[in-house]
This record gives structure tokens, C-alpha cells and sequence, in this order.
């Protein structure tokens, strides 16, 4: 593989540290729009200008104009990058929206969302695991041993999760529509759960973890749930849980996201690194 300079601009804790990692592997890295990292160099032009790679953060926006940047003191605009990068050079974001992909590709910049990638999703699932079960073991007065827990969805976070709670001595039931997602559930020795029957066995469970993006948790689903259960929703916005509802129902339901960010930053700016140098290697570049 070539070498590169890079350029990490704007981002979380997870920046710092992979500024700080591409820096032992790759002697020229340039960061831009970290207040909270000796790497800062304030000058946007110049480290677009001097690099080949630029790395935007995960998410790469909250608002669909200004770059992710809870650590910079000024903002800085989607707009303004792809106006000075160059075509030749390669931007890597993170779940940036359609609108703005498009908007640099219409540019003739090369953009590829790493969040996308399905090694990424694996990995960066581990992180989101374990911030959720310390979610969990600080919100309840009991042990998952021997708990109760509903997990919704059977993707790649839903399956993490059913086995680090079997792990730990849960009685682990997980919900899925498809028969074939059922059959493994049944499988891995959790009890399957159709979606259809969720609201006749919702009150059995101690905690209940939602993965799936999409509206779930109604307001009358939810009067089906015990005012003691613990409700974490994972799925990014606007998540499973009518969040309005259950708080009217006396149930504590947060909503965790970029749990990995919070909770082992280190961890995920290595999965980032991992998967955007893989990249560049499946290119040969």
C-alpha cells in the first residue's frame, strides 16, 4: 500500500485517538477542528491542500451542514470542504447523509462512507454491546444473571448482545419477523419471539433492548410494560421507543446512541482505522 497523508478533520474523542494511531503507522497526518488534541493545526485549507486522504468523523453531521465537531471552537461546513478538496484525493465519512454524498460526487470527489461497510458494522457492534450492558447494570438494583431480557431485532448488534446476555446468566428471548431468523434464535438456545406477539409476552421481561430503527414500542404496546422495566433503545434516531409515551407510563427508557464513541473511544478509532485502511488495500492504493 502507498503511503498517504492524511487528514482527520472535526470529530469525538474517537478522532484524537485515531490521529493519534495513523501517526505511528504514517509519519504525515494533519488535524483539523479538534480543540481537545495537540494535532490541531487550525487551518483548514492547508490541511485539505496537503493531504490525499481526509477522514470525517462519525456522524460526519448532526445537521446535515457543519461538520461533527464538539471540540472546535468555530464550524465548519460540508460545503466548504468538498469546495476546496480535490478530485484526485479520496474523503472517507461517516453515515453521511444522501444529499450531501451526492453533492460531493456532483463535484467529482470520491466518497466513501466506512459506516457502510459491513466489517465495520461487526466490529463497532462490540462497543455498542458493552456500553449498552453497563447502561444496564448501572440502571437496575439486580444482576443481569438470571434477568429477563428482550432483545428486538437479530441483526449484527441483536446477535452480539442475545449472546453476551446468555453469557451472563440471562434468560435471553430475542424477536424477529423472518422464520429463518426465528430458527436460528432457537438455535443459539434463546427463545424466539414473532413481532406479532410481542404485546402477549412484553410484561414478562426485567430489561428490554431495542436494535431495530423503526417505531416498535408504541404507546399502546407500551402499556402492555411493567413501570419497572428498563428500556434501552440502541437504533439510531428515531429509534424503536415512543420515548413520549413511556416516560407518561412511568417507564425508564433511554436512548443510547454512538455508544461506542462514549464508552471505548480508543476501541472504535481503531475499528475507523481498520476498515478505511482495508479499503485503501482492496484498491491497491
Amino acid at each position: 500500500m502507498s503511503k498517504h497523508i492524511f487528514a482527520v478533520i472535526g470529530g469525538d474523542n474517537r478522532q484524537t485517538f485515531l490521529y493519534n494511531m495513523l501517526k505511528q503507522i504514517r509519519s504525515e497526518v494533519f488535524g483539523c477542528g479538534i480543540d481537545n488534541c495537540d494535532c490541531t493545526i487550525n487551518d483548514l485549507d492547508l490541511a485539505i491542500s496537503m493531504s490525499d486522504i481526509l477522514i470525517l468523523p462519525l456522524p460526519t453531521s448532526l445537521d446535515g451542514q457543519t461538520i461533527n465537531a464538539p471540540f472546535y471552537h468555530e464550524k465548519i461546513y460540508l460545503k466548504e470542504i468538498f469546495d476546496k478538496a480535490r478530485p484526485e484525493q479520496h474523503i472517507f465519512c461517516g453515515n453521511l447523509d444522501t444529499k450531501n454524498k451526492q453533492l460531493a460526487r456532483d463535484r467529482g470527489l470520491k466518497v466513501t462512507d466506512y459506516f457502510e461497510r459491513e466489517e465495520f458494522s461487526i466490529m463497532n457492534a462490540i462497543p455498542t454491546v458493552e456500553g449498552a450492558l453497563e447502561i444496564a447494570m448501572h440502571n437496575t438494583k439486580y444482576t443481569i444473571f438470571d434477568s429477563n431480557c428482550l432483545v428486538t431485532g437479530y441483526g449484527r448488534i441483536g446477535k452480539i448482545l442475545a449472546r453476551q446476555l446468555k453469557a451472563m446468566g440471562a434468560k435471553v428471548s430475542v424477536t424477529a419477523r423472518r422464520f429463518s431468523d426465528l430458527a436460528w434464535i432457537k438455535a443459539e438456545g434463546f427463545t424466539p419471539l414473532h413481532y406479532n406477539d410481542l404485546a402477549q409476552t412484553v410484561n414478562n421481561y426485567h430489561i428490554i433492548l431495542n436494535t431495530v430503527p423503526a417505531l416498535i414500542f408504541t404507546d399502546e404496546l407500551l402499556t402492555n410494560v411493567h413501570s419497572d422495566t428498563l428500556m434501552i433503545d440502541l437504533a439510531s434516531k428515531p429509534g424503536g421507543i415512543d420515548f413520549d409515551a413511556a416516560k407518561g407510563y412511568g417507564i425508564t427508557a433511554i436512548q443510547a446512541l454512538s455508544l461506542p464513541g462514549k464508552v471505548a473511544p480508543q476501541t472504535a478509532a481503531g475499528i475507523i482505522k481498520d476498515t478505511i485502511l482495508g479499503i485503501l488495500r482492496e484498491e491497491n492504493l
